[in-house]
């Protein structure tokens, strides 16, 4: 069977071909949209058709399968953003569906194109549930004593920050374990080779992988912007240092375990799971 584009119009294209055993399917599976490519049959054959809704059934009840989907999607995916396509998003952003679908994407680093949604809050004003990953971090800053007023509030909006920069799910799982920590220190056992100890450290440990370009670059900017306003000088940031480091796959401790990437991943969809199964 061949998978079209614009079946009839201008500039019809073939966008796969599938054969013997191999399943047809792209993120309508899911989220039951229509389908966005047509199915042609190149030569006699038959074809077993599976409802959305017993996929979608299947996706949440069988993890391995789940994990075979989503591959084979991001397989996909890749195909098609090099022929310059790629799924679109497009519904509520309080449709427990889609933002179910969108975390299991970003768990499983599939990124979406575009992410169209109808309401931009929520009638009570308050943010949406933002796009997952996989990551937890922990955030160390390194001060001199009386640097900043609040340590409190500081280490509740680094790690809130962070959290919100990562985009990973709204669930008890991350927002348990994204943490920050302030060292405060006497001022002579901190300084630079001019003897000068006015200066902050800020280390950010991740998974391996869990921060592409853009949010390496918004972490730093961030999180400066952070350090300067709790200490009420904005010329600290000229004097901030923020280290991205990472934990090896296998290195993150959490409960006596070392969780490998793949551990954290099967946690946080277990959870995602379990919530979206207590909704009415």
């Amino acid at each position: 069977m061949d998978q079209v584009d614009r079946r009839g119009e201008p500039g019809e294209r073939l966008v796969a071909s599938y054969g013997p055993a191999e399943y047809l399917g792209e993120i309508g599976m899911l989220t039951g949209e229509r389908a966005h490519f047509a199915g042609l049959m190149s030569s006699p054959g038959r074809v077993l058709r599976v409802p959305a809704e017993r996929i979608q059934t299947l996706v949440t009840q069988d993890p391995e399968l789940s994990d075979h989907i989503l591959r084979t999607f991001l397989e996909r995916r890749a195909s098609l953003q090099r022929k310059g396509s790629g799924p679109t998003l497009i519904g509520s952003r309080y449709d427990e569906r889609r933002r179910a679908l969108v975390q299991l994407f970003s768990l499983n680093r599939m990124g979406v194109t575009q992410t169209s949604w109808a309401h931009s809050r929520r009638s009570d004003g308050t943010s949406p549930l933002t796009q997952g990953a996989k990551t937890m971090p922990m955030i160390d800053v390194y001060a001199a004593a009386g640097t900043f007023a609040d340590t409190r509030k500081l280490t509740q909006d680094l790690a809130a920050t962070l959290k919100e920069v990562e985009q990973v799910p709204d669930i008890p799982m991350f927002r348990q374990n994204t943490a920050a920590f302030v060292h405060e220190m006497p001022e002579d056992h901190l300084a630079n080779v001019d003897g000068d100890s006015t200066y902050v450290r800020v280390q950010v440990l991740t998974n391996a992988g869990a921060l592409d370009r853009d949010k390496q670059l918004a972490v730093v900017r961030r999180l400066t912007d952070l350090v300067a306003q709790a200490a009420a000088d904005p010329t600290i940031a000229e004097r901030t240092w923020v280290l991205l480091t990472e934990a090896p796959d296998g290195g993150w401790g959490l409960a006596g375990k070392a969780h490998t990437n793949a551990d954290l991943v099967a946690a946080a969809r277990a959870q995602i799971a379990e919530i979206g199964a207590k909704k009415p």
